[in-house]
């Protein structure tokens, strides 16, 4: 992740770090944007209007600020792929997340105009949208809250990082080289969209 300091912008500092990335490995033609960014899980008429913004500003310039430091590069060279982790809960909201969901909608709709904008250069851009996965940002949900969602989901079981990252690698290697703006949920056939 990158750490803010305080006399350079965040821009600045993702231009630095693709170029330090472009100098060790090279042209970047795959970019994942997968922003956690914390939020209060409070009922909407709770909410603080601060909390809220900095969810929603946060989250797109974590996307934001990387999709213009190499999107111009990926133009150049006349290919690429960009993959935004967004989340079931954008299309399937629940209590206490509507900060999270108005995020990763929002990330959804950009995701879209992107496909839309930068395909004629040959670049693709999808959104995989996790359900409920066992990680550290989900270590707080009870046993019985994850059975429960478990229960509900097609696949009798909550996702893995392993399932998230198949569905990236997808997103990114030639086989998925006619896919772009599409929406994948990786939610055990809970989201059917």
């Amino acid at each position: 992740g990158i750490v803010v300091k305080a006399d350079v912008t965040v821009r600045e500092q993702v231009d630095s770090l693709v170029r330090e990335v472009q100098e060790k490995l090279g042209p970047v033609d795959i970019l994942v944007n997968n922003a956690a960014i914390s939020f209060p899980m409070v009922p909407f008429t709770e909410y603080r209007w601060e909390d809220f913004e900095r969810k929603v500003v946060q989250e797109m310039a974590a996307c934001f600020h990387p999709c213009q430091a190499v999107i111009p590069g990926m133009v150049r060279r006349g290919r690429g792929s960009i993959v935004n982790i967004s989340s079931g809960l954008s299309r399937s909201p629940g209590v206490g997340y509507s900060s999270h969901s108005a995020a990763k909608s929002a990330l959804d709709a950009l995701s879209k105009s992107l496909a839309m904008e930068l395909g004629p250069s040959g670049i693709r851009v999808n959104v995989v949208a996790p359900g409920l996965t066992d990680t550290d940002a989900t270590a707080f949900v009870p046993p019985q809250v994850r059975e429960m969602i478990a229960g509900h989901t097609p696949l009798r079981r909550i996702g893995r990082p392993e399932d998230v990252a198949g569905a990236v690698l997808f997103c990114c290697v030639d086989w998925s080289a006619f896919v772009s703006g599409a929406y994948l949920p990786v939610s055990g056939g809970a989201l059917m969209p």
